[in-house]
């Protein structure tokens, strides 16, 4: 009798509870529905957020025991500055997986590609002024070193979990990271409001463009902080660059190491700060890699940055075009004079 009463007092109150989650439901879509409006009429459009996730994609794309794929590492000039359908067109029709990440440096990504046995391709890293220090005021040095965790400890649910987050993304403006909850907390406390920003644009496998000439994101900054008393620090990162390196070379891959361009004050500052014969050039002639410094091409050194740091959309084409058929020249001079060849 206890236990009869017991059960008879756990059961749901009754009545129409189908209709009442069918109200529900409407009344969160019709919400979400008009807040989407609101977005949309004040200037923001759906993007895809450059996250983990969409790392831990782009690099389960790259593909074992291929000698010819080719990965792109760094932070926002790789991303904006190199085109990948361009690449594509001058690099025997294969596009890059771009792995660089905003604000970062490519380290622990170049590590991750030197251990894994299957990596049997060409990692073109970018090393802004300051890489070999690791001091520069790049928002997220250590960031790769999280996307790398990621991707190493993925389920197997992540891909169908994120591709259905870019589906949503793809087609709600909601879903922008500054419309984010945290992100409109800070706009609170600033006392301003989440403004749309449409001059940068990404694509679902990571290729980035910027415009100039619309609003300018205030991320874009890859400028060096000042350093002194560095040479032990930079001996160290380029000893830890080489073991990448031999690893790499030893399953028959390689690895560019590429200075991509900056101009004006940005420029003037990298070479007050980090005079090239302390960092480039004691890598550059250290290094079994590729090197290749866009000041000492004609072809690369004519363009300049309207930022200081990254191309635009415009100029990243024929620039990318000039880049790679460098790295195909180098790379077919390289297949001769290998003395690693592949197992």
């Amino acid at each position: 009798m206890r236990s009869s009463t017991s059960s008879s007092d756990a059961r749901l109150p009754s009545g129409p509870w189908g209709r009442t989650w069918c109200v529900a439901v409407v009344a969160v879509l019709l919400s979400l529905g008009a807040y989407e409006m609101a977005l949309r009429h004040a200037g923001f459009t759906p993007a895809l957020c450059d996250n983990a996730q969409l790392w831990v994609l782009a690099r389960a794309n790259v593909n074992p025991d291929d000698r010819d794929q080719v990965v792109l590492l760094g932070a926002s000039r790789m991303q904006l500055d190199i085109d990948l359908d361009a690449w594509a067109d001058t690099f025997d029709g294969r596009k890059p997986i771009q792995l660089a990440v905003a604000g970062s440096l490519f380290l622990p990504a170049l590590d991750d590609l030197s251990r894994d046995d299957s990596f049997r391709g060409v990692a073109v890293s970018s090393a802004i002024d300051g890489t070999l220090s690791g001091r520069t005021h790049l928002s997220f040095p250590e960031l790769q070193r999280e996307y790398v965790h990621a991707y190493e400890t993925r389920t197997a649910i992540a891909e169908p979990e994120q591709r259905l987050r870019m589906l949503v993304q793809q087609h709600g403006a909601f879903r922008l990271g500054a419309l984010s909850p945290r992100a409109l907390l800070k706009c609170l406390l600033d006392g301003k409001r989440p403004v749309p920003d449409d001059a940068l644009t990404l694509a679902a496998d990571r290729s980035s463009r910027w415009d100039s000439q619309r609003r300018t994101s205030a991320a874009l900054s890859d400028l060096p902080r000042a350093l002194l008393g560095e040479a032990e620090q930079v001996d160290r990162t380029i000893a830890r660059l080489e073991e990448m390196v031999a690893r790499i070379q030893s399953r028959g891959g390689d690895v560019v190491f590429l200075r991509l361009p900056s101009s004006g004050p940005t420029r003037q500052v990298e070479n007050t700060e980090f005079p090239r014969a302390g960092e480039w050039d004691a890598l550059a002639n250290r290094t079994r890699a590729i090197a290749i410094h866009f000041e000492d091409y004609s072809e690369l050194a004519r363009y300049s940055c309207p930022d200081g740091s990254h191309l635009d959309y415009r100029d990243a084409p024929p620039f990318t075009r000039s880049v790679a058929a460098l790295v195909k020249d180098k790379l077919r001079e390289r297949g001769r004079d290998r003395s690693a060849p592949p197992p």
